[in-house]
């Protein structure tokens, strides 16, 4: 019971910051505008995501002592979720320069409330199916990699060809049926948000090499 009420303690504090956060911005017009890349901002639900990285840790498959990957980061918030309420030290990579500084902002000043403990958190910059970005981690380090709406099918292509075997691979999408070939699907798990849209978290797993080919459907 305790773990449960400081969870939904830490996740208060996270949300309860990401709103004001999205106000004090508004004026930026980074919220509500296509990204770098020509796809519009979508920001993570921070309740759902919390939910399925729950429960991705009590089944086992969450080590939340190796490094954790937010591929599309955004405004920081998955990385901010990760290490200050699950205690994972978590990278972001983000390809639209002004969500970076918003998401640096964020994590700072997370690390300046406390609600950011010494917990390893950080935020580049790149295209995270490109090998340049990471010159400064080693992609092989990375055990859980977690991707919201964002270019799927290139990063378990990269996972597929450059990561160890148990490698995680958690997938957020409101498509019940995702399948990435050459990764061993675990888990799905079904959420409702509070505006009562269903999110769908799958967990997925490198078991063994092989070509990597997406399925049509």
């Amino acid at each position: 019971m305790a773990v449960s009420l400081y969870m939904e303690s830490c996740l208060q504090k996270l949300v309860s910051y990401f709103d004001k956060a999205e106000t004090r911005i508004k004026n930026q017009n980074i919220y509500n505008r296509l990204t770098a890349i020509g796809q519009p901002f979508v920001a993570s639900d921070l309740r759902i995501a919390a939910k399925g990285l729950h429960k991705l840790k009590l089944s086992g498959l969450l080590d939340c002592s190796k490094l954790l990957c937010d591929a599309g980061s955004a405004d920081g918030r998955i990385v901010a979720l990760a290490t200050s309420c699950f205690g994972i030290p978590s990278l972001g990579i983000e390809y639209d320069p002004r969500l970076v500084n918003v998401a640096r902002q964020n994590i700072g000043r997370l690390q300046a409330m406390g609600i950011i403990r010494k917990v390893p958190a950080s935020i580049i910059q790149g295209n995270f199916c490109r090998d340049h970005t990471y010159r400064n981690v080693h992609f092989q380090e990375i055990a859980t990699f977690y991707c919201f709406e964002s270019n799927s099918y290139c990063l378990a292509n990269k996972i597929i060809k450059e990561s160890p075997k148990g490698t995680l691979f958690v997938y957020c999408s409101q498509n019940s049926t995702t399948n990435f070939e050459g990764l061993k699907k675990l888990m799905t798990l079904s959420l409702e948000s509070d505006s009562k849209k269903s999110y769908y978290i799958h967990a997925l797993m490198k078991t063994h090499r092989g070509p990597f080919v997406p399925l049509q459907h």
